[in-house]
């Protein structure tokens, strides 16, 4: 779709649109996930503006998990910029693990985020997540990162 720019006098109007995203994080190693931060146990995504620039902000996060051992009750999430987990746009932020109905080896938590974080993506911004449990372990399944995107 063609980009609309309205131009009068001195001022300049573009249309934006905003959208609700979701991004899957790709695992790495995020099998046995235990009770401290681990560096080689994480995920990663990448965001692409499509034309232009893009702002993105974090707004929800779910992560599923399975085979926990030794009954975890919460997991820590923390969302950074940077593959080190040094700079952090989400910090250390405690969910309570739902386990499933059917099956008490199936847990998931979710985060509401909604800091007003606001990345300005040109042409590409990464995001790691760490995590860790209270006691025990899990195996991280999948998570998935809803972003409020800005595109103008």
């Amino acid at each position: 779709m063609p980009e609309f720019t309205y131009t009068s006098g001195t001022r300049k109007f573009t249309r934006t649109r905003n959208s609700l995203n979701k991004s899957s994080f790709t695992l790495t190693n995020a099998t046995s996930v235990g009770a401290s931060f681990s560096l080689s146990k994480y995920g990663s995504v990448q965001f692409k503006a499509v034309s232009g620039s893009a702002y993105i902000k974090p707004e929800m996060l779910i992560v599923q998990c399975s085979n926990t051992g030794s009954t975890p009750t919460s997991l820590v999430v923390r969302i950074t910029k940077d593959s080190a987990g040094d700079e952090c746009i989400v910090p250390d932020t405690s969910g309570a693990l739902s386990v499933g109905l059917t099956n008490d080896q199936n847990v998931t938590a979710v985060y509401q985020i909604g800091l007003p974080y606001v990345d300005k993506t040109t042409p590409a911004a990464s995001f790691y997540l760490f995590f860790k449990t209270d006691t025990g372990t899990v195996d991280v399944d999948y998570a998935d990162l809803y972003t409020t995107v800005v595109t103008f």
